[in-house]
């Protein structure tokens, strides 16, 4: 409907003589619904406002709610069938028929509502001193106890039944010992057809509640072997325009449950969305962040919310009992996947959005936690492929990572204190001394056996990788950097740059020079053919760890 109902809703705020506005099935979403409710705040002559399939999720209801709760005396009749208002929403909208003394009918057919958003209208009905009402929650997600809830109230106008032809409708009588809620009759061959995992016409003819849909997702209802999860992808690319609305309700019912496996499924998912997006639309060109798609830009609204969750433990601290001992404190699957979500964000280099990670305080999060969590493999394989990306020395446009690479050098609490904290954690974790002897390691022919110095090195790292996991991520680390440095003349540019505007480490460069010449080059004079430590590059899929 575009920019029509922003039209209608100005003139409604100037209309004392229209009645009844009808508007369904015309795209308003949530910004329509918003500008209504902020006209209903004025008019005093609607009488009745239909908005019935319109995309109108939590976010509308809430301000319709305010509106009719605070502002508005006339309205009589709000239509909101075929929506996502969802359980939020319900619950904001039961304060109108607790306080609103003019609403008679109110139609929330077909809006992913649960029990506990038909729990708190119901209640709201109860307790409700205005006139007769009519209540519609046909369609909806409720359960057979709450069908009997409703029924034994006997309030009067309130409607629940539920589609007889939809079997997905209640999870509850699937299984339970009740039998199935209008399938009398139903033989073995009809049941087995209705009950088997949903094909793709079903998965689209899901769409027709999104928020529902997105339940499923989140595994807030449940979802028949899990295929709005497994599938959701298949949901993004097929409903391009209801990105924003869709990828909005995902992120508020995740967040609001206050459980750690919403919130994991979530973020996994907008990470999954990201990572075939930017394959088949590169993104890396895009400066301003009005050019991102919407999938994208998104996330990047919320790169201060993704970065707060970092910063929280899991909820359940629970001991981890590894072959390295007891690890009080895990990372958690929750942190573990939005540093899989950040990761996948700065790998498409584009330039709004590394500019917005670096500024958010992420990767010195990310960095800290890297060392603090000295056995967790997953976090460290993906700290060093973010260090990789960040100083990419065969990326030609390397000026996109610059806001990045400034944060990953600079000193704390600015930065993250990159080659400072390398070279500490060597010489932290490395003993002072150790018995040169002989790597037990078979001769490889056509080659010089390594240098003293070399073996002293590599042995000291062997008795570091003892104590901690992550050494051979901080020599790749290094050594990734010693690389870049030596291919990309900006970055020595910008090494300069940082040491000088920090006058307390002057002497860092020359400390750095040092660390290379005796620690990575002969570190590299042993190959891979007589290393003991361990030290290949750490798995991308690790099965251990803090996790």
């Amino acid at each position: 409907m575009g920019l029509l109902w922003q039209v209608i809703a100005e003139a409604l705020k100037e209309n004392n003589t229209l009645c009844e506005l009808r508007l369904g099935s015309n795209d308003i979403s949530d910004d329509g619904a918003v500008a209504m409710a902020e006209a209903l705040k004025s008019n005093t002559s609607l009488t009745l406002l239909e908005m019935g399939t319109n995309d109108v999720t939590s976010k509308g209801a809430d301000s319709l709610a305010t509106t009719l709760v605070d502002n508005n005396s006339t309205l009589e009749v709000l239509e909101l069938q075929c929506n996502a208002v969802g359980d939020f929403g319900a619950q904001r909208l039961s304060e109108v028929l607790a306080s609103n003394t003019t609403i008679k009918r109110l139609d929330l057919k077909q809006n992913g509502i649960t029990d506990t958003g038909a729990s708190a209208l119901m209640e709201a009905l109860k307790a409700s001193e205005g006139p007769a009402y009519e209540l519609d929650l046909s369609d909806n997600d409720l359960t057979s106890d709450m069908h009997t809830i409703l029924d034994e109230e006997s309030l009067p106008g309130l409607v629940h039944s539920s589609s007889e032809d939809d079997p997905f409708q209640d999870s509850d009588d699937q299984n339970g010992a009740g039998g199935l809620s209008g399938a009398s009759g139903m033989d073995g061959e009809d049941f087995e057809e209705a009950f088997s995992p949903p094909d793709v016409d079903d998965l689209q003819a899901s769409m027709s509640n999104p928020t529902t849909t997105v339940q499923r997702m989140l595994g807030l209802i449940e979802d028949q072997d899990d295929a709005a999860f497994d599938n959701a992808n298949w949901y993004f690319s097929q409903h391009n325009s209801s990105y924003p609305e869709m990828a909005e309700t995902m992120w508020t019912m995740a967040m609001e449950s206050g459980e750690e496996p919403p919130m994991v499924r979530c973020i996994h998912i907008f990470d999954t969305v990201l990572t075939e997006l930017a394959q088949n639309q590169p993104i890396h060109s895009i400066d301003d962040p009005s050019g991102l798609p919407s999938i994208v830009l998104f996330l990047f609204n919320h790169i201060p919310q993704i970065t707060q969750i970092l910063s929280k433990p899991p909820a359940e601290r629970v001991t981890l009992n590894t072959t390295f001992g007891a690890v009080e404190e895990r990372f958690g699957l929750l942190r573990m996947h939005t540093v899989d979500l950040l990761c996948s964000m700065l790998e498409t280099r584009c330039v709004c959005i590394c500019d917005a990670i670096a500024k958010s305080g992420a990767l010195q999060i990310i960095f800290d936690k890297f060392f603090t969590y000295a056995w967790n493999s997953a976090l460290h394989s993906k700290m060093l492929m973010m260090v990789e990306i960040i100083l990419d020395a065969e990326d030609q446009q390397v000026t996109r990572l610059l806001s990045l690479q400034k944060c990953l050098l600079a000193p704390a609490p600015e930065g993250c204190g990159f080659l400072t904290r390398l070279m500490d954690a060597y010489d932290e974790t490395t003993p002072d001394a150790v018995e040169v002897k002989e790597l037990d390691t078979p001769a490889v022919e056509n080659q010089d056996p390594p240098e003293v110095e070399a073996i002293i090195v590599e042995q000291k790292l062997v008795a570091a990788s003892k104590n901690v996991g992550y050494m051979s991520a901080v020599m790749d680390m290094a050594g990734c950097f010693k690389k870049a440095r030596q291919n990309v003349l900006a970055l020595g540019e910008l090494v300069d740059e940082v040491q000088q505007a920090n006058t307390t480490n002057a002497d860092e460069n020359a400390r750095w020079e040092i660390f290379c010449t005796e620690i990575l080059e002969r570190s590299d004079d042993v190959s891979p053919e007589k290393r003991c430590l361990g030290g290949e590059r750490p798995r991308h899929n690790p099965t251990c760890g803090q996790m």
